[in-house]
């Protein structure tokens, strides 16, 4: 019976049974890895129609401490104490090397609502996991989410480059300072521009990840972000429809 586990909820009729939070593991690396079942079966269907898939996921961490207006990592954090967990490098790689040797994965998306973690020890674990990759002669490239107030080391964007880094994504928001403190983003304008030519500068791709419009947005604001575009070119990327999201409200969120 399912009724009685920890942390779902569920409908009887026109009633909604929520039942009381679940536990949670505080060391990431003791859970198994993601299923890959569907991926099996999605790989030997594209194989029969003579097409390879060399695409897969991960998460290195869950969680996130930011506390954006918008997004669900603060809701979920509140179910536990710790707002950022992290999995061992081993554990990570070890996957990576599952999904390479079994897979023949040649790219890697790490999901991760915040890779980089948080102080020194947040850099130690990327140090480690570069140098890790590197070791275990991993030949794939990845994608990683990064936000603008992160320690841009040069010696550690190098490493992770030299471990397969490829893609970018830029948590930039808005080119108006107003709009960012709105939705509580604790970065500034400055902060995105420095970004920016940092990630040009180490030859990554970049991927500016934008909110054009809230339901607060005034003509000032949208031209502020109109003209941080323009003059930082992000438009010339091959992620330009990246730049026209609007604001999704979702819930628990603070918005």
């Amino acid at each position: 019976d399912w009724k009685d586990i920890d942390g779902i909820a569920y409908r009887i009729n026109d009633n909604v049974c929520t039942n009381q939070a679940g536990s949670y593991e505080r060391d990431l690396s003791k859970l198994p890895f993601v299923a890959r079942d569907l991926y099996e079966e999605l790989v030997g269907m594209l194989k029969t129609k003579k097409m390879n898939t060399k695409v897969a996921s991960i998460y290195t961490s869950r969680g996130c401490r930011g506390r954006c207006t918008y997004c669900s990592a603060p809701a979920l954090g509140g179910l536990v104490s710790e707002r950022w967990r992290c999995r061992s490098v081993e554990s990570v790689v070890s996957e990576i090397k599952y999904l390479v040797d079994e897979f023949k994965v040649e790219y890697i998306n790490i999901i991760d609502e915040n890779f980089f973690g948080y102080g020194e020890a947040g850099k130690k674990r990327l140090y480690e996991f570069a140098n890790a990759i590197i070791e275990a002669d991993l030949h794939m490239k990845f994608w990683v989410e990064v936000r603008v107030d992160v320690d841009f080391d040069e010696k550690l964007f190098f490493l992770l480059k030299k471990a397969g880094l490829q893609d970018v994504l830029l948590g930039l928001e808005s080119g108006s300072q107003t709009a960012l403190n709105r939705w509580k983003k604790g970065t500034t304008v400055e902060q995105n521009k420095y970004a920016i030519e940092f990630i040009r500068k180490a030859n990554f791709v970049l991927e500016p990840s934008f909110i054009m419009v809230d339901p607060f947005t005034d003509l000032k604001e949208f031209k502020e972000t109109v003209q941080f575009i323009d003059e930082m070119k992000i438009w010339d990327n091959d992620y330009q429809l990246n730049l026209f999201n609007k604001l999704i409200v979702f819930t628990g969120t603070e918005i």
